[in-house]
């Protein structure tokens, strides 16, 4: 039997990604995920994409507040993946590493401040996703994409994948919640 992927005989990178991101995701059966797709198809039709040294995630555009580069970031006594506060428009928002959500690894290094040049601000700008770059907004077929069947604790606001895009799908509303849980549980409880 010939082995599948390419002649070196190691697998072909599409295909270990996709492998990969169906098991980190729990992905469901096609049958069984089209109701959620239905619903949520509207609101990931168009996107920004977030690039971290972790990966890259797709989050709905409709859920950006704004985008800012060569941010200043206020260090703050908080615990990953909080890495401290940021100024804008008169509020405080909550800088957040998205590289340290998306790692596999308990102890990821507080790499921030020096490796995020942009904030995506989100929930009323109380937040501030902290990426290595944004790219251009992007409009999706709801057909490309595979949807989460049920969170099982583990990055709830991961909620599937496109594998067109090699990214994750990131619900804003989802992540705000488990990010308040987080932030009161380290301490603080108004970011603004």
């Amino acid at each position: 039997m010939k082995p599948s992927g390419t002649d070196s005989g190691l697998p072909d990178p599409e295909a270990a990604l996709g492998a990969y991101l169906d098991t980190l995701l729990g992905m469901p059966s096609r049958e069984s995920a089209i109701a959620s797709e239905a619903k949520a198809a509207e609101a990931w039709r168009r996107v920004l994409p977030l690039r971290t040294r972790h990966g890259r995630v797709l989050l709905p555009e409709s859920r950006v507040e704004a985008v800012m580069s060569a941010v200043a970031i206020e260090p703050a006594p908080l615990e990953a993946p909080f890495v401290g506060l940021l100024d804008h428009a008169g509020r405080r928002s909550v800088c957040v590493d998205l590289a340290a959500l998306l790692s596999t690894s308990s102890s990821v290094a507080r790499e921030a401040a020096e490796e995020c040049r942009h904030a995506v601000l989100i929930g009323d700008g109380r937040w501030a996703l902290l990426c290595e770059a944004t790219e251009d907004a992007t409009t999706l077929d709801p057909e490309t994409l595979r949807w989460r069947q049920a969170a099982d604790g583990r990055r709830p606001w991961l909620v599937g994948v496109s594998h067109r895009l090699r990214s994750g799908l990131l619900d804003a509303d989802e992540l705000i919640r488990w990010l308040w849980r987080r932030l009161r549980s380290d301490g603080m409880s108004d970011a603004s």
